[in-house]
């Protein structure tokens, strides 16, 4: 009986993860208009991945801090690739809390009404929120040639 429940106990983390919560992932990204979400946040056993959508491909990561907008409201989506450990996004100067569940892809707003550089809490990803003007700048300059179509 003890083979069977440590059996289990090993499985588990791998179900929560199964295909079909893969699925509802891509189908949301798919689905999704390209600003209608501003990056993917992905925890990982190695740490936090960030990727911001392309128009007509896949989302691209970059590394560094989380690049927002200031005013614009455009959700994350929060996932994680670890299938053993929840993960915590904390971003207190942003009032920012967030979970990475395993098998699970979250929509989470982001409040970005002043610029500034955010500290995220225990290795989490930093949040830097700049002008409109700014971003676009950055979005045409480091962002586009990092991640041509």
């Amino acid at each position: 009986m003890a083979w069977l429940r440590a059996l289990l106990l090993a499985a588990l983390p791998a179900l929560a993860q199964a295909q079909p919560a893969r699925d509802a992932y891509d189908l949301l990204a798919r689905q999704a208009a390209p600003t209608a979400f501003a990056a993917e946040v992905t925890a990982g056993a190695r740490g936090w991945r960030i990727a911001y959508p392309r128009p007509g491909g896949p989302a691209c990561p970059l590394p560094g801090p989380l690049m927002l907008p200031q005013g614009r409201a455009a959700p994350i989506l929060l996932r994680t690739e670890d299938l053993s450990a929840v993960h915590d996004w904390r971003v207190p100067g942003l009032g920012l809390r967030a979970a990475a569940i395993p098998g699970r892809v979250s929509t989470i707003p982001v409040p970005a009404s002043a610029p500034g550089d955010f500290a995220g809490e225990a290795g989490a990803p930093d949040v830097k929120v700049i002008p409109a003007d700014d971003y676009a700048r950055w979005r045409d300059t480091v962002l586009r040639p990092a991640c041509p179509l």
